[in-house]
């Protein structure tokens, strides 16, 4: 089994103007939010098994990757800390 770690928090208050609420792992570079492509990036590489460590708006994050099935991998979602 072939694991990898995504940190996938923190607020983006610097990237504030551009991130119009959304989480800072969905902001979207070319149409596709950036943790989207981490995780099809590691999927590629024969990465079967990926723990997301989520913090702020984890709900959306985790909703959006439930939505897109979790691209087939294994995720596993860590909350960790307070919001």
């Amino acid at each position: 089994m072939k694991q990898a770690v995504i940190l996938a928090g923190g607020k983006g208050t610097r990237l504030k103007s551009i991130l119009k609420g959304k989480p800072k792992p969905l902001v979207e570079i070319a149409k596709i939010p950036l943790l989207e492509r981490q995780i099809l990036f590691l999927k590629g590489y024969g990465i079967n098994k990926i723990l997301v460590l989520v913090n702020y708006k984890f709900k959306e994050i985790i909703d959006y990757c439930l939505k897109n099935n979790n691209w087939g991998i294994d995720l596993e979602f860590i909350k960790d800390g307070k919001q």
